[in-house]
């Protein structure tokens, strides 16, 4: 026993210039000659060994044994941290009935449940992570209310997952949320407003605005009070950080009715187009969402109503809604009614001015500068109040010009009617859904998938460029003249002599003058 110790501590001697052994070669040699079982290997043991050896030096070359990860590698890396473990911690509050209480986390397996059914359909995995991107996004925030997923638009380099959280009024006026901004977006933010949704489908009266008609709109006047404010966060990928959007503001809602513009998938890109656009891709993915938002958010009638502790002036004017806790469940034919009765809108409607609330530009004019007579000409010429259609006003009242009809109204299914549920489609927003199920636990969503534009009869023809201004007003001013010649130089020369010599009258220099100029 102990020569056979000794035999392999001889063979383990490694080389003072290779750092190889016998007892290493000897067995990749035995292993290579089994794995391939060549035929008469003795005759070739000899090239065997020589192989054997320089694999070993190839591996030694880093040049020649240079790492390649896997192509799945970063993705791997980057979804990972979504698979963690999330911390426990103590729910927000104690809520009596658990039953009926809302959560405030989408469902999205449930909601993607009925969407497939109603022919829109996500990726499972891509499901899956966006679960999870909203569960770690949703540690990252401190006081919100509610968390919704929004949609999903379309962009020609990479796409938009858009989320809308409910902030209660005080917390979002403080600005305590912390959740990463824009790479290039500044830190000092405007006067915080409340988000504003958009105008209802009635294409006639933005056609009337005309192209030219961005109205110019000073600092922003004071809205209503409300006792929660959207906020929306987007990102390009579920594995990526969520990025907060900036407050929608009415310069860029009036600027976004003139264009149409694909969007790239890159929030700090610039907007090109005419009419010129007054910000880069994140202000207007924010406006069209308040757009998209305020024609297409609806639910079932009745299901909202309109807060008794409001104060209010006027009827109109009512922006507080809450859930009716004495709602009763439609039916499935009322849900599918074309006449969209039984559907109306819980969102705000847009004015022409951009906002929801119509405010008069001339209340904050200076009093000083203001003269009588101009205070009259104010008062002859002075605008009537926009006024549009109120909280949940019904789905009939949607007027269009475009001809067609603004919802449409199936049923999932129109063989198994029995396990069927109401499915909504707007044709003036392409690409926004609502479903609505039946029986006593009746649920409902709205969603949005598509490219973010408003649908147009005809093909969106972008409008001319103004007439190109002349270079300078024609007219005796600028009119080139001829230059004088020799002799009439002299002669108005000899004319300044003899005027400073008082040897000619004014009148005399200036006819020299008047001459010479011809």
């Amino acid at each position: 026993m102990s020569d056979l110790i000794y035999a392999k501590a001889f063979l383990q001697q490694g080389s003072s210039e290779s750092k190889l052994n016998v007892y290493d070669h000897l067995t990749a040699l035995i292993h290579k000659i089994l794995v391939e079982q060549p035929v008469n290997a003795v005759d070739y043991i000899e090239e065997y060994s020589r192989k054997v050896k320089e694999e070993y030096f190839q591996q030694l070359d880093v040049f020649q044994d240079e790492y390649q990860p896997p192509f799945n590698l970063d993705f791997a890396t980057n979804y990972s941290r979504l698979l963690q473990i999330p911390s426990l911690r103590e729910p927000k509050a104690v809520v009596e009935d658990e039953e009926n209480a809302e959560s405030p986390m989408p469902n999205l397996l449930e909601n993607f449940y009925y969407l497939e059914q109603a022919g829109v359909t996500f990726p499972k995995h891509e499901l899956f992570c966006l679960g999870l991107s909203i569960k770690a996004f949703a540690e990252t925030l401190n006081d919100y209310e509610k968390i919704r997923y929004w949609g999903k638009v379309f962009g020609r380099e990479k796409n938009y997952y858009i989320l809308e959280v409910k902030f209660p009024a005080e917390e979002y006026e403080e600005g305590e949320d912390e959740v990463e901004m824009a790479p290039e977006e500044s830190e000092e933010k405007n006067e915080t407003v409340e988000p504003e949704m958009e105008t209802r489908p009635d294409i006639s009266s933005i056609e009337k605005t005309g192209i030219f008609a961005n109205i110019k709109v000073p600092p922003f006047p004071k809205v209503p009070e409300s006792k929660t404010v959207e906020a929306y966060y987007v990102c390009n990928d579920p594995a990526e950080p969520w990025i907060r959007l900036p407050d929608v503001k009415p310069g860029h809602i009036t600027a976004a009715r003139n264009i149409k513009v694909a969007f790239t998938g890159n929030l700090n890109s610039e907007v090109t187009t005419y009419p010129p656009f007054p910000g880069n891709e994140m202000e207007y993915l924010r406006a069209q969402i308040s757009r998209i938002s305020a024609s297409t958010q609806i639910s079932p009638l009745e299901y909202y109503i309109f807060d008794e502790d409001e104060d209010y002036e006027d009827e109109n004017e009512r922006s507080q809604i809450m859930k009716n806790e004495e709602y009763e469940p439609l039916t499935l034919t009322d849900l599918v009614d074309p006449s969209m009765a039984f559907w109306v809108h819980h969102s705000q409607h847009i004015l022409q001015q951009g906002r929801t609330h119509w405010w008069n530009p001339k209340e904050n004019a200076e009093e000083d500068q203001v003269s009588e007579e101009s205070e009259e000409e104010d008062e002859e010429e002075e605008e009537e109040p926009e006024v549009g259609p109120p909280l949940l006003t019904p789905l009939s009242e949607d007027t269009t010009t475009e001809f067609i009809a603004p919802w449409s109204a199936t049923l999932s299914s129109k063989l198994d009617v029995d396990n069927a549920f109401a499915v909504i489609r707007s044709n003036i927003w392409p690409g926004a859904i609502a479903y609505c199920t039946s029986g006593p636990q009746q649920k409902f969503e709205n969603f949005y998938v598509g490219w973010g534009h408003k649908y147009s009869a005809h093909s969106f023809t972008p409008p001319p460029m103004p007439p190109i201004q002349f270079e300078y007003a024609l007219g005796p001013e600028v009119m080139e003249v001829m230059d004088p010649s020799t002799v009439e130089e002299r002669e108005v020369w000899l004319a300044k002599e003899r005027r400073r010599k008082n040897y000619l009258t004014t009148n005399e220099f200036l006819e020299i003058k008047e001459r010479k100029n011809g």
